[in-house]
């Protein structure tokens, strides 16, 4: 009985984004069912993180934003495949001496920003290649509060990726 109250506190502590988080990887999941066996989807379908979802969904913290619907933040669009959206988005983090990044793999790249007091917080980028989409969430490694820096942060690599778009 005391494990039913647990988790119903957990549901209840639950973001608005981390529920549209799981519903979008629920309806992910069906729609993967539908579609019909192996060998009925197009590369760029295949090539779609399945995990999404989950890999971005936000912790219950106000020290969170995605693209997902945590903190008002859109995906960003780009043009081309998917390696010229990762091309692009390296380019515009090599723009940002406070950025290393530290995972990089065929749709995905995981950076860290170091603030001048010397706070860390991860960024992880997928690409969504069916959408020509670049979905988010950054996070504060540490502490609850970040004071709207990852909301901050987040707009001006937008901005910044946008200009870098090739014309």
């Amino acid at each position: 009985m005391q494990q039913v109250g647990q988790h119903d506190q957990a549901r209840q502590r639950a973001t608005p984004g981390r529920r549209l988080g799981m519903a979008l990887f629920g309806v992910c999941t069906a729609l993967a069912g539908v579609t019909g066996g192996a060998g009925a989807q197009t590369a760029s379908e295949a090539a779609t993180p399945p995990d999404m979802a989950v890999r971005l969904a936000c912790p219950a913290s106000p020290s969170c934003v995605n693209s997902l619907g945590v903190g008002g933040l859109t995906p960003w669009p780009f043009t081309g495949t998917a390696a010229q959206g990762l091309a692009q988005l390296r380019a515009t983090l090599a723009g940002f001496a406070e950025a290393g990044i530290v995972a990089d793999d065929a749709l995905s790249i995981t950076a860290v920003f170091t603030t001048r007091l010397g706070f860390r917080d991860e960024v992880v980028f997928v690409i969504d290649p069916a959408r020509q989409q670049i979905h988010f969430r950054s996070r504060s490694l540490v502490g609850h509060h970040d004071f709207g820096k990852n909301h901050s942060r987040m707009r001006a690599v937008g901005e910044r990726f946008a200009q870098t778009a090739p014309r």
